[in-house]
């Protein structure tokens, strides 16, 4: 792959990122779901992972699942939804399907997955 293709991937690539998250932050005041009254006092990313798993619905259209961190007063706010093949919110009878938490502390794993983001898209 030349540089130039390489570049314009990436520049597209943190173009889609930004979108994400500003598409999240709109999603978790439209989802409505009031995080649990007791922050979760740490969240692992095998427990991220086993929700995508149980909760999964039983939509094709469903295709992954992502994950966005927000700073809270008590840690983080972290709303998880499914996508579909565009990376469109999966919104049955047109409201987002996912959760949000209160979290204090992410594990090493989760925190490490995040990096620098504050998106994560899991298959």
């Amino acid at each position: 792959m030349s540089l130039a293709k390489l570049k314009n991937a990436l520049n597209t690539t943190v173009e889609i990122f930004d979108a994400t998250e500003q598409v999240f932050k709109r999603i978790g005041r439209l989802l409505n779901l009031v995080p649990r009254s007791k922050p979760v006092p740490v969240l692992s990313f095998p427990e991220v992972i086993e929700y995508f798993i149980e909760e999964r619905p039983k939509n094709a259209k469903v295709t992954r699942g992502a994950i966005m961190r927000e700073p809270h007063r008590r840690g983080f706010i972290v709303t998880q939804v499914f996508l579909d093949e565009q990376n469109r919110v999966y919104c049955p009878g047109g409201t987002p399907y996912g959760r949000r938490l209160v979290v204090r502390q992410l594990d090493d794993e989760l925190a490490h997955k995040f990096g620098d983001t504050n998106l994560i898209l899991v298959k």
